[in-house]
């Protein structure tokens, strides 16, 4: 078994199936945003990972992205609040990320993210953004595109692994644009050449990089979704993993 071989095997033993809104374990969950959201309501879709079938163990099993209609009266932070109290209230554990609120169905974990339509658009949502306490804005169908059509499929979901081998934080829409930014211009099929571009890069450029949102090229994600001892972490890390010889000391 060559090193591409192992990692795909890695990658493999990694893979979780998207679980649909559909599922009978959502249910009541489902009924609760629904409920919640009430007349603003303007549907309730899968995101983030659970969209772009990037899903790994360890991860969050599924994203539900609550969108509101433009007339919603509350403001974005009252709504995150409100939601969050309102899980609370009905036996849900609660976890604050930086624009998801996480929970728990039984075994399954579930990442929750409202958002406002933005006047005038179909796709545009404003975002309350917990870590600072202001607004985004963003276009999930747009990340979930972007992300689909990369090409970088394996290499996002062999460095998720390795982010959760590691302990590490590492946001799911941030660690992929990383990846596409750290192996811009390099080929594909070559699976462990390209890993270790992305650990070359953690390394030496990882911490001053801006990375934007593609949908919003003023919405620096690199800004404000790990503190500066995080991102030194993520590249200690990397380091670590390039001073080994075997692929099976670095992720498995």
């Amino acid at each position: 078994m060559n090193n591409d071989e192992y990692l795909q095997s890695v990658i493999r033993s990694h893979y979780v199936t998207p679980i649909s809104l559909n599922d009978s374990r959502l249910y009541s969950l489902t009924f609760l945003l629904k409920f919640w959201a009430g007349d603003n309501l303007n549907q309730l879709k899968l995101s983030g990972s659970s969209a772009k079938d990037l899903v790994v163990s360890g991860n969050a099993d599924i994203d539900i992205f609550v969108s509101l209609k433009s007339s919603t009266s509350t403001t974005l932070k009252d709504l995150y609040a409100s939601l969050e109290a309102m899980l609370k209230s009905k036996g849900y554990s609660t976890e604050r990320h930086t624009v998801a609120i996480q929970t728990k169905v039984g075994s399954l974990k579930v990442d929750i993210v409202p958002g406002k339509i933005q006047q005038g658009y179909k796709n545009y949502h404003s975002l309350y953004n917990n870590y600072s306490d202001t607004w985004l804005q963003t276009n999930i169908d747009e990340h979930i595109n972007r992300i689909k059509s990369c090409g970088r499929i394996n290499e996002i979901r062999a460095l998720k692994i390795w982010s959760k081998i590691n302990f590490l934080k590492f946001p799911s829409i941030y660690l992929e644009l990383v990846v596409i930014d750290a192996l811009y211009n390099r080929k594909t099929n070559q699976l462990a050449n390209n890993l270790k571009t992305i650990f070359e890069y953690l390394e030496r450029d990882f911490m001053n990089k801006q990375i934007a949102d593609p949908s919003n090229t003023n919405n620096i994600i690199s800004n404000y979704s790990l503190k500066k001892y995080q991102k030194e972490e993520i590249a200690k890390a990397a380091s670590v993993s390039l001073s080994k010889i075997y692929w099976n000391d670095v992720i498995w």
